[in-house]
């Protein structure tokens, strides 16, 4: 994957090159009709640094293209300008939830409102006696069947009949 990068680095440089040979050579051609041909050719400073900074451009262009920029993408947002984008997301989050939270509020009391203001609905147990039921499990006793009942009158007889024996033997 370097390889490729640097290949492609390369590349841009040679097109830088021989684009600024080409100017160089419109330039000459230019200046030779001006100039006399006695006189020595020297390559103005700002043309150097035009070229360094084309150079540069170029390298900034190649590196934007390998990252997947364009030349049109806007420049990278700093931590702050980041920081404070996160931050108003979350107060714009905050803010939606918060009138989210009131509108259920809202709809919520007015449910209750309107509960309020309808008639009571009648059960049909508020008719029947509940406590006729309980009175009658009071005054009679719960009802059980034991499969085996006992004769409590016929073994209170028996007790006595052998407490009466026992005592005067």
């Amino acid at each position: 994957m370097e390889s490729i990068i640097w290949i492609v680095i390369f590349v841009a440089l040679a097109l830088i090159r021989v684009q600024a040979k080409k100017h160089a050579d419109g330039d000459k051609k230019a200046n030779a009709s001006a100039q006399p041909a006695n006189r020595p050719r020297r390559t103005p400073p700002q043309q150097v640094q035009r070229t360094a900074a084309s150079i540069a451009e170029a390298k900034a262009k190649v590196n934007r293209s390998l990252a997947g920029m364009n030349d049109s993408d806007a420049p990278q947002p700093t931590k702050i300008e980041k920081r404070r984008a996160q931050q108003q997301a979350t107060a714009d989050k905050s803010r939606i939830h918060q009138t989210l939270h009131e509108k259920e509020q809202q709809e919520l009391e007015a449910k209750m409102k309107q509960a309020m203001e309808s008639r009571p609905q009648r059960f049909a147990f508020e008719d029947t006696d509940l406590m006729a039921e309980v009175a009658d499990l009071m005054v009679c006793g719960y009802p059980t069947k034991k499969s085996g009942q006992r004769d409590f009158i016929a073994e209170g007889n028996a007790f006595l009949t052998r407490i009466s024996t026992n005592s005067f033997e």
